[in-house]
């Protein structure tokens, strides 16, 4: 805008942005159009203006803000620019000069108000920009956290479904039970405790004691009628992490919530009841190596089956007898006719020292030997914390020292364990193996063109010197692989 009493003529085209303006290349009608000129623009800031700059060139103000500043401009250069910076705002005004021959001075007035109300707009831009910031930034933090939410979703839905697949389903089978009279007095049992529940099934029935497994409230119910009864660490845990939907009813809760109740419920039925039949083990991790999953496959149960005696529960009683007698101090729940109260004892890893403290003498086979040696390192350690090779292998200690300090055990004929089944040492340098004998590896190595070898055994895991072979004939041996090798006798 130029002041009244200038004598030039101007057209004031003022345009307020946030952005800087590129130079625009003169062509040659604009020089026509445009020749030089000069004047000056003058005007008076507000007091938070920081700096005023025209054409580039900085303009200093006096105390009262008032600025002055003399401009020429080139051919070919239409617009006089001002820029002014304000708490960190950047306002940039453009004023168009037109020309005309008789007039060679302009003046251009910018007012304190002018300023002041582009500073204002400014403000209000910048405001409304940073809202829209703040608003785009608060939409995307609230996507992540969304998103954050869903995978914590998929991947808790993940370990339900894992342990959902994993946990065997602690449901009552009929199989379990020796007939319909051990359902029957089971069932007794708990209808002597009263625990007010409406059953709907025959008393003699195991689908009863299923229905018993729905009751979300089992576990405050139970604990007031048996307050002392031991549980198990797993079952402890199950209270502590059911106790959120325990009250709920047992069809709102989620697959794996229903479970968890299942589980929980059977373990307590386990502790309040010894009859109740009695799982090896609730454990559900998988074997760590794929020799470890072999091995478990290639060795049979060595639980203790009904059919396993001749005799019947009479012959059981007596063996769980001559065991009682010998006082081993183990709190056994199952009665003395039950296989279960053998089973159970096989899941005492420290039987082999009671033993000992018995001064039980006996002299091992080979297969116990090497598991005597090899559960040493997690013997002290509870049943229900080892994995499944170690529970399987503490199991078949204990049934093999069963069968060998009582003639009256039923005895297995074979276990399955050969060397074929079981996992080779991973060592790089033995390249060359032969299984000799049954249970004995031969393993030979090279090493800068001398021969040696060693015996493994890998049920005990046991490294021998080999004696009675020379390096002639290790040698003849790895050039000519034949299935089995025979050293000779001195």
């Amino acid at each position: 805008m130029a002041h009244k009493k200038s004598t030039a003529l101007i057209l004031g085209l003022a345009l307020t942005g946030l952005a800087a303006c590129a130079a625009l290349a003169a062509s040659q009608a604009d020089i026509k159009k445009f020749p030089p000129v000069s004047g000056e623009i003058y005007g008076q800031a507000s007091p938070s203006v920081r700096s005023i700059t025209v054409n580039g060139k900085p303009v200093s103000f006096d105390s009262g803000q008032n600025f002055k500043a003399a401009v020429n401009l080139r051919p070919g250069e239409k617009y006089l620019v001002l820029k002014i910076n304000y708490e960190g705002l950047r306002i940039i005004k453009k004023y168009l000069i037109l020309r005309k021959t008789a007039i060679k001075k302009f003046k251009v007035f910018v007012p304190k108000e002018k300023i002041e109300k582009d500073v204002q707009a400014s403000k209000r831009a910048r405001a409304a920009e940073l809202k829209t910031q703040r608003g785009e930034q608060a939409r995307q933090r609230a996507l992540q956290a969304l998103a954050k939410q869903e995978r914590a979703r998929v991947l808790q839905a993940e370990r339900e479904n894992n342990w959902l697949k994993k946990v065997p389903s602690p449901k009552f089978y009929a199989k379990e039970f020796r007939g319909s009279n051990e359902v029957l007095a089971l069932n007794q049992a708990v209808v002597g405790d009263n625990y007010g529940l409406p059953f709907k099934t025959p008393i003699d029935s195991v689908t009863r004691l299923n229905e018993l497994l729905k009751v979300t409230n089992f576990y405050e119910l139970g604990r007031k009628k048996h307050p002392n009864a031991p549980l198990s660490p797993q079952a402890r845990a199950l209270v502590e992490e059911t106790a959120a939907y325990r009250g709920r009813p047992f069809e709102q809760l989620s697959p794996y919530q229903q479970k968890k109740v299942l589980l929980l419920n059977r373990l307590l039925l386990e502790a309040f009841y010894p009859s109740v039949p009695q799982r090896d083990t609730w454990w559900v991790a998988t074997p760590k190596t794929k020799e470890e999953a072999k091995w478990l496959k290639a060795v049979p149960s060595p639980k203790y089956y009904a059919s396993e005696f001749t005799g019947g529960t009479a012959e059981v009683a007596a063996l769980n007898e001559l065991i009682a007698r010998d006082n081993y101090g183990l709190p056994f729940r199952a009665p003395l006719d039950s296989v279960d109260r053998l089973n159970e004892l096989l899941q005492t890893p420290n039987f082999y020292e009671l033993t000992q403290k018995k001064n039980k003498v006996f002299v091992p086979s080979p297969l116990l030997a090497a598991l005597i040696k090899e559960t040493a390192d997690y013997r002290n350690l509870p049943f229900w914390k080892l994995d499944p090779v170690r529970q399987k292998k503490i199991r078949l200690l204990n049934r093999l020292l069963l069968s060998t300090l009582y003639p009256e055990a039923p005895q297995r004929a074979a276990w399955g364990i050969t060397a074929a089944e079981m996992p080779l040492p991973k060592v790089k340098e033995y390249l060359y193996v032969w299984e000799f004998s049954e249970g004995k590896l031969l393993i030979a190595k090279e090493t800068k063109g001398k021969y040696s070898a060693e015996v493994y055994l890998p049920v005990s895991q046991e490294w021998l010197d080999l004696r009675g072979i020379s390096e002639a004939e290790l040698r003849q041996l790895i050039e000519k692989p034949v299935k089995t090798f025979k050293p000779k006798k001195k």
